[in-house]
C-alpha cells in the first residue's frame, strides 16, 4: 500500500509539473513544450517522445515554467503561460492582457535557441590531398622516376579556390631527362546567387628540358553556367 501511495504521489508530481497543449479536438496533451516557430508546436512527450503539432489547432497552452515569446508585431513577452479567458487565448502570468494564439510568432522554452534567429551562413570547407610516385628499373638500363604533388580546395557557399602544386624528375643511366615544377591556383566567385560568376586563374611552370626557365599565366573573366546542381 505504501508503495503505491508513493506511486502515486510521483505520477502526480509529474502531472502537476508538466506543460499542456489543448487541441481543436479536445485533445490535451501533457509533457515538456520546447517552442512554437514557423506556424508548428514541438513538446517532448514521455509516451511518444517528441511531437510536432500545427499551432492552428492549438486552442489553450499551460506550462509551469517561464517561455520567451514574439508576437508577430515583434513585441516580446516572458513567463509562466495559462489558458485565457476565451479559446485561442493564452495568458502570460502576471499580465491581464490576453495574448491570440495566431498571433504568437515564435515561443521557446529556457536553454532552447531561438528560432527567431536565422542560421549562419554555411562556412567554407576545406579538402586536400597528395600523391608521390616513384619507380625505377635496373640493368642494361638504369631508370629512376619520381613525382609528386599536393593541393587544397576550399569550398564556399558562393565561391572555391584550388591550389595545387606538383612536380617530376627522371633520370636514365645517370643522365638527367626530365626535370618539371608546376604551381598554381583557380579561384571562381558566384555573382549574387545567380549562374553568372568571375574568376582568376594563375600558373607558375619551369621545365628545363623544354626550354621554360619560368612561364606565368595569369587569367581573369567571366563565368556563366548553362546549368547547375547543388552538392548533395
Amino acid at each position: 500500500m505504501k508503495r503505491l501511495s508513493i506511486l502515486c504521489a510521483m505520477l502526480l508530481s509529474i502531472t502537476l509539473l508538466a506543460d499542456k497543449i489543448y487541441l481543436t479536438d479536445g485533445t490535451v496533451i501533457v509533457g515538456q513544450l520546447q517552442k512554437i516557430a514557423a506556424g508548428k508546436a514541438s513538446i517532448q512527450t514521455s509516451f511518444a517522445g517528441e511531437l510536432v503539432i500545427d499551432q492552428a489547432k492549438i486552442t489553450q497552452i499551460e506550462t509551469t515554467a517561464p517561455l520567451t515569446g514574439v508576437l508577430t508585431n515583434e513585441q516580446r513577452f516572458q513567463g509562466n503561460l495559462q489558458p485565457g479567458a476565451a479559446s485561442g487565448q493564452l495568458q502570460v502570468a502576471g499580465s491581464s492582457a490576453p495574448i491570440a494564439l495566431d498571433s504568437v510568432k515564435a515561443l521557446w522554452a529556457e536553454g532552447v535557441t531561438d528560432p527567431t534567429i536565422p542560421p549562419p551562413p554555411p562556412g567554407r570547407e576545406w579538402s586536400g590531398e597528395a600523391y608521390l610516385d616513384m619507380s625505377g628499373k635496373t640493368g642494361n638500363t638504369e631508370k629512376f622516376y619520381g613525382g609528386a604533388g599536393a593541393k587544397a580546395v576550399m569550398t564556399g557557399p558562393d565561391d572555391r579556390l584550388l591550389m595545387y602544386i606538383k612536380g617530376a624528375y627522371a633520370r636514365e643511366n645517370s643522365v638527367t631527362n626530365e626535370k618539371e615544377y608546376i604551381a598554381g591556383a583557380d579561384y571562381e566567385h558566384s555573382i549574387a546567387n545567380t549562374l553568372n560568376s568571375w574568376f582568376v586563374r594563375a600558373e607558375m611552370e619551369k621545365d628545363e628540358f623544354s626550354g621554360i626557365d619560368l612561364r606565368t599565366h595569369v587569367v581573369a573573366g567571366y563565368g556563366y553556367f548553362f546549368f547547375k546542381e547543388e552538392d548533395t
